[in-house]
């Protein structure tokens, strides 16, 4: 397969033994069959928006989207096991709020947020800030 060639043995691993992650708790959806194109290989969907690993930025994860003709790519994590951790970290994080309900997420906000920056600082503090949105997003509402 052509997708094995062109990723390193760690992405190779996740994308062909470990699987990635399907839980309800987020809006990422994987596609079944991954599909290679210009630069980069198209893992599923973020509603409207495609995930992709770009090849041409050593493996990171990226949203794709077009603005007119202009493609626009959305930084989320720097790999995909990175990117894996986080989508686990966020559903733990949703899990814990179901059990103690929304007045008592404030008590795992802040280990939610230790554990992000410790997977993958550079996604956390991207000046785009996609990851840090949610974070803050989900600690206020």
């Amino acid at each position: 397969m052509e997708v094995e060639r062109l990723v390193g043995e760690r992405t190779r691993k996740i994308l062909f033994e470990t699987g990635l992650p399907n839980t309800d708790k987020t809006d990422f959806v994987f596609d079944d069959e991954l599909t290679v194109t210009y630069g980069y290989i198209v893992i599923g969907k973020y509603f409207d928006k495609e995930l992709i690993i770009n090849l041409d930025e050593n493996e990171s994860i990226h949203c794709l989207y077009y603005k007119g003709d202009s493609a626009v790519l959305i930084f989320l994590n720097s790999s995909l096991s990175q990117f894996v951790q986080y989508i686990m970290l966020l559903a733990d994080y949703c899990n814990k709020v179901m059990v103690v309900g929304r007045d008592g997420r404030h008590k795992y906000i802040e280990e939610w947020e230790k554990a992000m920056i410790e997977v993958d600082s550079d996604a956390f503090h991207d000046p785009k800030y996609w990851w840090g949105s949610v974070h803050e997003f989900l600690s206020h509402n």
